[in-house]
């Protein structure tokens, strides 16, 4: 039995300035009866900054000649804190024994002198390398003024903060850091001089997503701490490929997968870069709990097939050309939310309609030359989308532009959707894939 033994130490700082100058920032809003400014004016610099310490031990060990195994662990220690009217405060820390992150990964050759395996992999990963943690939690935020002027006259009538200087977010006791278990079985296999097969089944698991939310709900002050959220994913994957010989290769893979969840990064307000301190859980209408919340997110493409070739048609000259088709993604009507009266509610389950199936043919040819002493300039040419089919990718999802009401009657605190002002727009395209593009370029190695 051999062993391979690794251990290190690591640590990284990030920081992000949170506030601004005066610069022109804001949005200006004309209505009837007055013109409304929002911007940002001038005040201290407010700096954001995460602190992460890592240290790790991995050791592979060789049981026989035909099985290895990896273990390790990964311990993570963060910091989340800012720099405001020269003071430093650190408002959220989690210490190495609340991310301890074990791996292990098991290879197998199923038939000696085959080349052949099966493997086994388990890893958990903390999700706490996010910028938005150190501004969306933090204590202190930029201010947002609101100037209102005469729309005839033009005349400042008045001119106040909005939000700022203090933020009443409390981070709850017992708050628990972001993770990820992933497990992997696969089988992979030569045959046929150039050819192998790898096909491998993934889960992945995300839970205790940071939030904040309103305590007691639905109007109460703002707390955060982990929210009953969900992302799941599971695909199978079967990737055929063949090596370079005799002036050509070629790989060709089809996956089966599922993006399941009551959490979306992709909804307005639901996270995206802005996670931990989004408008979900904020009130009725965007609650992780809320009905027809769980089932396939906006990413998913249940099926998705993918074939690249290339050949060398004379020295140095190469062509290449790839095909990929993606089914399309689900989405669902939405209706207005009560905290904000923005479109976050949904109106009918996850997944209810979907955009068309999706595929794409790139072509490319290069021409590389020598210039000596390890130098090298390729001329290449590239056609995107070549049969220029421009699908669409998202629509309105925007059914009816009625308010929401909300109510004092639990669990929900948000009466019926109102049906008296339906959008015309619904389901009509809000985006498309790229057209038909060319580009030439020129590369020199060295």
């Amino acid at each position: 039995m051999n062993h391979q033994l690794k251990a290190g130490v690591g640590y990284e700082y990030g920081e992000e300035h949170l506030s601004r100058q005066s610069n022109g920032w804001g949005t200006v809003t004309v209505l009837s009866n007055q013109i409304r400014a929002d911007y940002y004016p001038d005040q201290p610099p407010l700096l954001g900054f995460g602190k992460t310490y890592s240290a790790y031990v991995q050791d592979s060990i060789t049981v026989t000649p035909r099985l290895n195994v990896n273990v390790g662990v990964l311990a993570n220690h963060d910091e989340y804190g800012q720099k405001w009217q020269g003071q430093t405060l650190t408002f959220l820390k989690f210490g190495f024994g609340e991310e301890i992150q074990p791996r292990i990964g098991v290879n197998y050759n199923l038939r000696a002198n085959s080349g052949d395996k099966i493997y086994v992999n388990y890893g958990r990963y903390s999700n706490m390398e996010q910028k938005s943690t150190s501004r969306g939690l933090a204590p202190h935020t930029i201010i947002l003024s609101r100037a209102i002027f005469d729309p005839v006259t033009g005349a400042l009538i008045s001119d106040t903060p909005r939000s700022g200087a203090s933020f009443n977010a409390v981070i709850l006791p017992g708050t628990k850091p972001t993770y990820t278990d992933e497990y992997l079985l696969g089988y992979a296999t030569p045959f046929a001089s150039n050819w192998s097969l790898d096909s491998f089944g993934m889960f992945r698991d995300t839970k205790r997503f940071i939030e904040d939310f309103p305590l007691p709900f639905p109007d109460g002050d703002f707390f955060a701490g982990d929210i009953p959220a969900k992302r799941r994913y599971y695909g199978i994957t079967a990737d055929l490929n063949r090596r370079l010989a005799n002036r050509w290769t070629a790989d060709i893979n089809y996956t089966w997968q599922r993006l399941y969840g009551n959490y979306d990064f992709d909804v307005p307000g639901g996270g995206g870069t802005y996670n931990t301190a989004s408008a979900i859980d904020d009130g009725p209408g965007i609650m992780v709990t809320d009905p027809f919340r769980y089932g396939p997110l906006l990413q998913n493409r249940t099926h998705v097939f993918k074939a690249f070739g290339a050949y060398e048609v004379i020295p140095n000259l190469n062509v290449g050309a790839y095909y990929r088709f993606q089914s399309g993604a689900p989405w669902n009507a939405l209706g207005r939310d009560v905290p904000y009266q923005g479109f976050r509610r949904y109106l009918n389950p996850v997944g209810t309609f979907h955009t068309p199936a999706w595929q794409n043919i790139d072509l490319l040819a290069s021409y590389g030359l020598g210039l000596g002493r390890g130098m090298r300039v390729s001329v290449e040419g590239r056609v995107l989308n070549v049969l220029n089919k421009q699908t669409v990718l998202t629509v309105d999802r925007k059914q009816y532009f009625d308010p929401a009401v909300e109510t004092s009657t639990p669990p929900y605190y948000i009466a019926p959707q109102g049906t008296s002002q339906p959008n015309p727009a619904f389901g009509t395209p809000t985006s498309y894939a790229d057209p038909r593009r060319y580009i030439a370029s020129v590369r020199f190695d060295f």
